[in-house]
């Protein structure tokens, strides 16, 4: 018998002189064309080169890091972005405005009062305004005036702050509270501040409740509005992980919104605080009684006695206040945020998603926590 699979072997010693093999692929030489040789010094050009990469203190990538020029190296001196500027060159830069202005000042008002660029009774001169300054502490009370105001505008400042930041709280926390009250915020935001001060002494005469009640609704107008604002910038990946762990939403609320929220809503009582303090002279357009009537009172007595060195004398007490103010809220914002990132002046860094320390991240919330 024939063996099984002898005819398949059989047929395959005649089919396969047959069939041609095809050839395999031949690869086409590659050619590396010569490079040409760098001119004399062109090895130290190439190391010099700008690399848009930011600085490897490391050194990861070669030795020829440490070469690279830094990001600001082709831009003008002047104008780089966001560079980091010494204290010494801060306060130096900040002082040039008023060295200009001052300039200014002497150089039209030089001279005999005829043959001023600008007349005596609009500017006086530096000297003629510093030699009103005893009559304005002494005959005007200008120290006892900066402290009434001071009261007036703290007070309006808390009433507004009471009422504005847990509503503002509330409305960006709660959607459906804060359906029923953004329109009035709407509303509110676009109110004519100068136009409501005969609104509220026909409300309440010209007695300190006008001015205190004047001083609280400019206030809350703009707090409110900033207030719901850092409420929803909160990132709602927090608000998830909370609810993964089991919280309620009072403790949302408490633990996660309002601790990641409270930086900005510092910085706009700080900014409202401003505001209010700028708001003074129309808080004080009429004074009530005998005695002092506040800074703004004494500008207007002024204006009617013709004392422009008054006037400015006064202007620039307010300001000096003002900035006092704001930099005493800075610093209670760094003593009370401490890891909240600053700019160089100090101020908070503008970030409505920053990553903050959270209560939450320190103690996660269970379910079963008193609230």
């Amino acid at each position: 018998m024939r063996p099984a699979g002898s005819g398949r072997s059989l047929l395959g010693l005649f089919v396969r002189p047959l069939v041609r093999e095809r050839p395999a692929p031949v690869e086409p030489e590659v050619t590396q064309r010569p490079e040409p040789p760098e001119a004399p010094g062109a090895e130290a050009h190439s190391a010099q080169r700008f690399d848009p990469r930011p600085p490897d203190p490391g050194g990861a990538r070669g030795a020829g890091a440490a070469h690279c020029p830094p990001v600001h190296s082709r831009q003008p001196v002047f104008f780089r972005v966001r560079e980091h500027i010494s204290p010494g060159w801060r306060i130096g830069l900040s002082l040039v405005p008023f060295v200009v202005a001052l300039a200014w000042w002497f150089w039209v008002t030089a001279g005999e009062p005829e043959a001023r660029h600008i007349s005596p009774t609009l500017l006086p001169s530096p000297a003629e305004v510093a030699g009103g300054l005893s009559k304005l502490l002494g005959v005007h009370q200008l120290l006892p005036n900066i402290l009434l105001s001071l009261v007036r505008v703290l007070g309006g400042f808390l009433l507004a702050a009471v009422l504005a930041v847990p509503l503002g709280i509330a409305m960006g926390s709660i959607s459906r509270i804060g359906s029923v009250f953004g329109l009035i915020a709407t509303f509110l935001s676009y109110l004519p501040i100068a136009a409501i001060v005969p609104l509220t002494i026909a409300w309440w005469q010209t007695g300190e409740k006008q001015k205190v009640g004047f001083l609280a609704i400019g206030t809350f107008s703009y707090l409110l509005p900033m207030v719901v604002r850092h409420i929803n910038s909160v990132d709602h990946q927090y608000l998830l992980s909370a609810y993964a762990q089991g919280a309620s939403v009072w403790q949302v609320v408490r633990k996660v919104l309002i601790p990641i929220a409270m930086p900005d809503i510092t910085n706009a009582l700080r900014l409202c605080l401003g505001i209010g303090w700028t708001y003074i002279v129309l808080a004080e357009v009429v004074k009530e009684g005998e005695g002092v009537g506040g800074v703004g009172n004494l500008i207007l007595v002024a204006q009617r006695m013709n004392e422009m060195n008054t006037i400015y004398l006064t202007l620039v007490a307010i300001m000096m206040v003002g900035a006092v103010l704001d930099r005493t809220c800075v610093m209670l914002q760094r003593w009370f945020f401490p890891w909240v990132p600053r700019g160089d002046n100090g101020e908070q860094a503008a970030s409505p998603r920053r990553k903050t320390r959270l209560a939450t991240a320190r103690k996660p919330i269970r379910g079963g926590e008193a609230a």
